[in-house]
């Protein structure tokens, strides 16, 4: 059985709701009825700092007919934004340039702001096809998509393309949601070359608080995401992605994990509650994971989220 996106929400919401929702259960219910309904996941943001705030929600879709349709009837209810209309440009072109035929995954990512969610989201495209694993088209399609969707950020693109080697670019996300738009590339990367793709770069973040992420990055796996975002310049902001959680055996969010987290945060006495996410993983009919984040920012402060995913489709479980 397939669930819709309200659907799914009201299921989680049911035995989740402290996770799902931070306490502000009518404004994400809101969303999550409004948003298109052939969701192909969520995820829903958990910040350990703030229990009273709404959580960011991330929503995918597949590229079908059927499903890039209702994204099109989602933003036309929106009013006119220039951001409204590069999504709804990009959609006709995903149904009509042969380049763009192996993009098949999108989401939104409704990001909490002040007090409200954007009317236009965060939104983000997915380059995960193996045809891209051809270097030369997964550039060719990413400038393409930047031209399109941020054409100022083209040349900063281009050097950030030119830098990979060996990295891979998985998603390109377009920050519609924040104060300015920025581009992002999310990067699969082994950890040890991370510092060389920076130099690379000319970075000009904070390289002690990274290699103190990467150090706790590395106890857990060798190849890991990161996202970097520019405009026209390269931000020093940098996202560190921690892997995936489907089980209890996989869970590191034990307590020298934690402790490890709270000082590369400066919050000695932060970040307990994350262990409120292992129940996360005990819902016996629906497919649950998490993944974990660090975020190092321009000023040199550093937080830890998790990201909640939900897949709709309802399983069967044998339970003792």
């Amino acid at each position: 059985m397939r669930l819709s996106s309200s659907q799914l929400h009201e299921r989680l919401s049911s035995t989740h709701s402290s996770l799902t929702n931070r306490r502000s259960t009518a404004i994400v219910d809101e969303l999550l009825s409004t948003a298109p309904q052939n969701t192909k996941g969520i995820c829903y943001e958990f910040r350990p700092m703030e229990n009273y705030r709404p959580c960011d929600v991330l929503l995918a879709y597949e590229c079908t007919n059927y499903s890039l349709s209702e994204i099109e009837s989602f933003l036309e209810l929106i009013p006119n934004s220039i951001s409204q209309g590069k999504i709804l440009n990009f959609i006709s072109e995903r149904k009509s340039n042969p380049l763009f035929q192996n993009l098949n995954l999108v989401w939104f990512s409704f990001d909490w702001n002040s007090d409200h969610f954007p009317s236009i989201p965060t939104f983000y495209i997915s380059t995960q096809h193996y045809k891209y694993d051809n270097d030369d088209l997964l550039h060719q399609v990413s400038l393409e998509l930047v031209n399109n969707m941020a054409e100022s950020h083209v040349t900063q693109a281009q050097s950030v393309l030119d830098a990979l080697k060996s990295c891979r670019l998985n998603h390109i996300g377009f920050t519609y949601a924040r104060e300015a738009i920025k581009t992002k590339f999310v990067l699969s990367v082994h950890v040890n070359a991370i510092n060389s793709l920076l130099d690379t770069l000319n970075w000009q973040g904070d390289y002690t608080k990274l290699s103190a992420i990467l150090h706790i990055a590395k106890s857990l796996s060798e190849d890991i995401q990161i996202s970097l975002s520019f405009d026209t310049v390269l931000s020093k902001k940098i996202e560190i992605e921690l892997p995936w959680v489907a089980n209890a055996q996989q869970n590191y969010l034990k307590s020298e994990f934690i402790q490890q987290v709270a000082e590369v945060c400066d919050t000695p006495d932060g970040y307990q509650n994350l262990t409120e996410i292992t129940s996360w993983l005990h819902h016996t009919n629906l497919d649950c994971a998490f993944y974990t984040k660090f975020s190092l920012f321009e000023d040199s402060s550093v937080n830890f989220k998790a990201y909640l995913h939900c897949a709709p489709i309802q399983i069967n479980r044998f339970v003792s």
